[in-house]
């Protein structure tokens, strides 16, 4: 009796640890104790990898605007520096009155005016083109001092064009010496905004304005 009452126990045992295989084997997540948390770490894995690329797309816009604006940015300084380098203006006298005016005015406030063609014509489809060179001595001397600011001698002296167009109106162009010398630094810039750039516009306030300018 005892030993049948043992293989009874131990069959049903046995049968107990068959259904679990067959559980085991039917409900595979339920086999691993471990089943759960191994599926917290793939979502955890997963969104890693959605913000990983989130983050990437972000710095890409940020370097594609990057790039935007500096290409904006430097055609607007190229588009500044092609209306502002070279002033333009047009004048009420006519070109004869302003060529005969240019030397007496400026020697009033000290400056030496020369006027050197070099190989360049005078007379450029029957309109009159002729070039002036300004100088002061103690301002040149200012301007050199320094030997890093001795670049900018390759455009000293100043020069005015006085010139006349189809258009029967006579113009002055010059270099824009202030933002030359803003591009340039040194101790020029002081020199230009303080001293030389008040004594030019004095000198050009003897000259009209065409009305054409003031509009």
């Amino acid at each position: 009796m005892k030993m049948q009452s043992d293989t009874s126990q131990k069959t049903s045992e046995e049968q107990q640890l068959q259904n679990k295989s067959t559980d085991n084997i039917q409900n595979p997540e339920s086999f691993s104790p471990d089943s759960e948390l191994v599926s917290g770490k793939k979502a955890v894995s997963g969104k890693e990898v959605s913000t990983r690329k989130q983050k990437i797309r972000y710095a890409l816009w940020f370097f594609c605007g990057g790039l935007w604006g500096a290409a904006l940015m430097f055609i607007g300084i190229v588009l500044y520096l092609r209306h502002n380098l070279i002033q333009e203006i047009p004048m009420e006298k006519d070109f004869v009155q302003i060529a005969d005016m240019i030397g007496p005015v400026a020697l009033k406030y000290g400056w030496q005016v020369s006027c050197n063609q070099c190989g360049m014509p005078r007379v450029i489809n029957n309109q009159p083109v002729e070039v002036y060179r300004m100088c002061k001595t103690p301002y040149a001397q200012d301007l050199l001092s320094e030997e890093n600011d001795r670049k900018i001698s390759c455009i000293l002296p100043c020069s005015i064009a006085i010139y006349r167009k189809s258009d029967g109106i006579t113009y002055i162009s010059k270099l824009n010496m202030p933002l030359v010398t803003q591009l340039l630094g040194g101790t020029s810039v002081g020199i230009f905004y303080e001293k030389i750039a008040p004594e030019q516009n004095a000198i050009m306030s003897h000259f009209p304005v065409h009305e054409n300018m003031k509009k």
